[in-house]
């Protein structure tokens, strides 16, 4: 039986490594689909909702209810939205530093505006400069890769510390629909950014790598305990995360009202697939 435990979680790793690189490496080959990619999101941010809200949350609830000293209070919502706060820090710091430095290159163009004191040949050198280096987009593709990676990894660390066949498949579904799409968004911030063909590639392995390795950690700490709090704590954890990811994250950049009000239907209706099939999945697992 550990045999097997071990191969099953060897797959999963394996497998969410290989979806992590194949969405990155999507974003490089095709950048014209932009209203394809909005529907595929939707519909993963509808399936991380239902996964964090429907299904990790409840479990994590049963399996802490029973915690020594914990009484009636709700311990698993506490971490999973205690989560969500945290990770909303991270991403207002991610944005602060992001405009911080779009801000120093644009004082920067109005200084070469200055010294020039011709508009036309000011643009050139600052167009220049913006084309030569991208600051802003290498910060928000830095910004984005660290995002998604403390994410991932928190998810890694879930998926890690399970401990039977359902609880994986509970988990692991919504992390490779996560995995690939945000390794896509990444992908494309990263080509977006001008950068070597090798500097693309070590970036989307670096975060391809961030869940196993979240995994691995997961695991490490499972082991000091026999029964399900820890693995019941990383599911609130990882709840916390699939609903950040869905709700800041997601829905609201793919969900435009300028594509007009058919295409906007047809957006909503691919979050209500995802959420809805997520959420019938509960009947059985």
């Amino acid at each position: 039986m550990a045999d097997t435990w071990t191969v099953l979680q060897s797959v999963a790793i394996v497998t969410i490594f290989v979806c992590g690189f194949l969405g990155g490496v999507l974003a490089k080959v095709s950048q014209r689909h932009a209203f394809t990619t909005q529907i595929l999101n939707l519909a993963a941010g509808g399936v991380l909702l239902a996964a964090g809200c429907i299904h990790l949350l409840p479990d994590a609830s049963d399996g802490l209810k029973d915690l020594h000293g914990a009484g009636d209070y709700p311990l698993a919502p506490l971490l999973a939205y205690s989560t969500f706060i945290i990770l909303m820090l991270v991403h207002m710091l991610a944005e602060y530093f992001a405009l911080n430095v779009a801000g120093k290159t644009e004082d920067r163009a109005e200084l070469i505006n200055s010294q020039q004191g011709d508009a036309a040949v000011a643009s050139a050198l600052a167009a220049q400069l913006a084309s030569s280096s991208n600051p802003r987009r290498w910060a928000s593709a830095i910004v984005l890769l660290a995002g998604l990676g403390f994410h991932s990894f928190l998810a890694g660390m879930s998926l890690g510390a399970q401990k039977d066949v359902h609880s994986v498949v509970d988990i692991l579904g919504p992390i490779l629909a996560h995995k690939t799409l945000a390794a896509a968004a990444l992908g494309s911030s990263i080509v977006n950014a001008h950068a070597p063909n090798h500097v693309f590639y070590t970036l989307i392995t670096l975060f391809a790598l961030t869940t196993p390795l979240g995994s691995v950690v997961g695991l490490a700490i499972s082991q000091f305990s026999d029964d399900m709090v820890w693995a019941s704590a990383f599911k609130a954890l990882a709840a916390g995360t699939f609903v950040y990811v869905a709700v800041i994250e997601i829905i609201p950049d793919a969900l435009s009202v300028k594509n007009g009000l058919m295409k906007l239907l047809i957006q909503f209706l691919s979050l209500v697939l995802g959420f809805g099939l997520m959420a019938m999945l509960a009947v059985w697992v």
